[in-house]
């Protein structure tokens, strides 16, 4: 080899040692080899991780952007590219036009003539091919340039594996770091859902994909979407039913699984709760004695991120994901155990000293009032009047303070209606609920809808003769309690009811509104709203 090729050739090589990103190193590979040979074209090709067959990821050199885009799809692993493939040794043709095996290369594809083609082995276990295209100095290819490229190829295999250390490496730190953010962030006051967004959005930034999900059991073992972060906030709170999912509950091992068209444990809609998704990876998360599952998606033409994930260290952090939410979990819950027991004292108080004393001090007016004139009297049986109603009134405020309707529980107030409802009726209403209901509900409105759900189940129990019933609460822009059935619809008489007088009423105060209309079908819809704007926390 001339000296001042092998000069170029040393120089190369450093330029390419210098950038220690896996596509920043590719980049520099194929613009330095495609430059030492007086290639018009180069291509740097990746073999796909699930075939070793296709070519998965392209570094390109000499195409402008527009014109990569205007050809689309890569090369193919067949054809001539297919050879270099399967029999991983230098290739040179120098006209392809008569080459029997020309095929492999897409559609508007710029015209070549000449070809080299050399493998890129790493501990000898090929990584990628190198392909160069059209010499521009010549008609073809020679022997000192396959010279060249076979010597490039072999220091490219060193770079490329140093860059794929320090990316390991990088992406380790990234999740290490992640991981003691989320352990940090229960040293702060967080609520549940806030912990779940916080773990979505840690683990999508880390992990590069398109969507991430956090998935929780409900009280009859289905999923829930918790959290989401990559797409509409409209999917939390629904349900799904994916044997793929269920699969990672039931043996809390990791699955991932590259292209959903082709695993049968995905079928096509059954994923309608995170659509359009290409490459998807489910982590089971430990809740207590049930498991979730943090899942991680990816869109068509990201699948290399999907492939490139580290599946232990997701797994660690989902160790400490678990940690985080029963952290969160239990001192929410001795919060409310706290504020119950504080009730509770107060109830005491309220019973065993205030309203004791309110009944001697009526007592002792009653007895006085019988040693004074008529009018005297009259004033003092007003009196007693008046302390009998503020002892009822306390009373009142007992009961109150020991059942609660809390906002951080809200989901827990309405399962215990649905029941009631499915024990009155004989079927299950069906329950919807859309948004971060704990976060997006005060304590305020939490207290009316529960009222009103309970009086519009009521009267569907008592006059309705329905025999279905649809509840949707609805949270993403303003607060809306829907509760629909397919019973009598309603009577004309009833709008002039107490009961529905009074859920008026409670929207009312709250700045809402509450209409009843017939759907077309029949039965009635009752739209109970309220503006989230009024009642921020």
């Amino acid at each position: 080899m001339p000296s001042e090729r092998l000069q170029s050739l040393l120089d190369a090589v450093v330029a390419m040692a210098s950038d220690l990103t896996l596509d920043g190193a590719m980049q520099s590979i194929v613009d330095s080899a495609s430059e030492l040979v007086d290639a018009t074209y180069g291509f740097l090709g990746v073999l796909d991780g699930t075939t070793n067959r296709r070519l998965g990821t392209f570094a390109v050199h000499g195409l402008e952007e527009a014109h990569q885009q205007m050809i689309g799809s890569l090369p193919e692993g067949r054809g001539l590219l297919g050879i270099v493939i399967d029999r991983p040794e230098p290739i040179r043709v120098a006209d392809l036009e008569g080459h029997p095996e020309r095929a492999g290369f897409p559609v508007r594809h710029p015209d070549m003539r000449s070809f080299l083609g050399v493998p890129i082995r790493i501990h000898g276990e090929v990584f990628g091919n190198l392909y160069l295209t059209n010499k521009r100095s010549a008609s073809a290819f020679t022997a000192a340039d396959e010279e060249i490229a076979v010597a490039l190829a072999g220091a490219a295999g060193v770079i490329i594996h140093n860059a794929r250390l320090h990316q390991s490496a990088e992406k380790r730190l990234a999740w290490l770091e992640a991981t003691a953010d989320i352990a940090s962030s229960v040293l702060k006051p967080i609520s549940r859902e806030g912990v779940k967004q916080s773990i979505a959005k840690r683990a999508r930034a880390v992990a590069e994909a398109d969507v991430a999900a956090i998935l929780v059991p409900d009280d009859d073992g289905r999923l829930v979407v918790a959290a989401v972060t990559g797409m509409t906030r409209d999917v939390v709170g629904r349900v799904t039913t994916v044997p793929w999912l269920d699969a990672i509950t039931e043996s809390g091992e990791d699955r991932t699984t590259l292209d959903v068209r082709l695993d049968d444990a995905v079928p096509p809609k059954a994923l309608d709760v995170l659509p359009d998704l290409r490459a998807v990876h489910g982590q089971p998360i430990p809740i207590g004695t049930a498991t979730g599952v943090l899942v991680l998606g990816w869109f068509e033409g990201h699948e290399r991120a999907a492939a490139s994930l580290d599946t232990s260290l997701a797994r660690g952090f989902a160790q400490q994901v678990a940690l985080a939410i029963q952290v969160v979990r239990d001192r929410e819950r001795q919060a409310r155990l706290a504020v119950f027991e504080d009730r509770d004292r107060i109830g005491r108080d309220l019973h065993d000293l205030v309203i004791q004393r309110l009944f001697a001090v009526g007592l002792t007016l009653d007895s006085t009032s019988r040693t004074v004139g008529p009018e005297a009297a009259e004033r003092l049986a007003v009196a007693v009047d008046s302390l009998d109603q503020t002892i009822k009134d306390i009373r009142r405020t007992i009961f109150d303070l020991t059942s609660p309707a809390s906002p951080m529980v809200l989901r827990e107030e309405i399962a215990p209606v649905a029941r009631e409802t499915e024990r009155l009726l004989g079927f299950r209403p069906q329950v919807w609920i859309k948004g971060d209901v704990e976060g997006e509900v005060p304590a305020q409105v939490a207290e009316q809808l529960v009222a009103v759900l309970h009086e519009t189940t009521s009267n569907i129990v008592r006059h309705a003769g329905a025999s279905a019933v649809q509840i949707t609460l609805d949270v993403t822009d303003e607060i809306v309690l829907e509760v629909r059935d397919d019973g009598t619809g309603l009577d004309p008489d009833a709008l002039m009811g107490n009961g529905l007088r009074n859920l008026r009423h409670r929207a009312k105060n709250l700045g809402g509104t509450c209409e009843f209309t017939e759907p077309p079908g029949g039965g009635l819809n009752v739209r109970w709203s309220v503006p989230k704007a009024r009642h921020g926390r």
